[in-house]
């Protein structure tokens, strides 16, 4: 293995560490916390920590996507996708891999609303209607977000013994 590879699988590996692990913290720590939230502060300070591991998550799946693309076109080519049995556990967790991304940009999407809605609001204030169904809705979307990049961590792990 030369050295360019070595490179390229760090670059795929350790964004891919960073992705898991927020995806996990949204899910099981930051997406619970806004979801009982009791006033529009409390909701203000988690939802800030909230966007910021949402970029970070963005950013790191992205980075993950493209330097395992390299990594493919560089080892194995495009060829072996889905055409194997290696090929068909790096497709289906690449296939999750870009679902999981669309879910962390549904995850963005609501924290901005969410956002908007609070701004303008008293911080004392109890959170009420919409803007609880919002917090809900990132905490779901989150656990989805979280189960789809974990499934294709295993899809492509699996790869390396099939």
């Amino acid at each position: 293995m030369d050295a360019e590879i070595i490179v390229i699988r760090l670059l795929h590996i350790i964004p891919g560490a960073v992705w898991v692990g927020t995806a996990v913290l949204m899910a099981l720590v930051i997406g619970p916390r806004l979801k009982s939230a009791g006033t529009l502060s409390s909701l203000t300070s988690d939802g800030d920590i909230a966007g910021g591991a949402a970029t970070v998550m963005n950013v790191a799946g992205i980075l993950t996507i493209l330097f395992g693309l390299a990594l493919m076109w560089r080892t194995v080519g495009f060829s072996l996708l889905f055409n194997s049995a290696w090929g068909w556990s790096i497709g289906i967790g690449l296939v999750l891999s870009i679902l999981a991304m669309g879910t962390s940009g549904a995850i963005t999407s609501t924290l901005r609303r969410l956002y908007r809605e609070m701004s303008g609001s008293t911080e004392g204030r109890n959170i009420s209607g919409d803007n609880d169904s919002l917090a809900t809705r990132v905490g779901l979307i989150s656990y989805l977000n979280a189960i789809l990049v974990v499934v294709a961590v295993g899809s492509m792990a699996a790869a390396r013994f099939v």
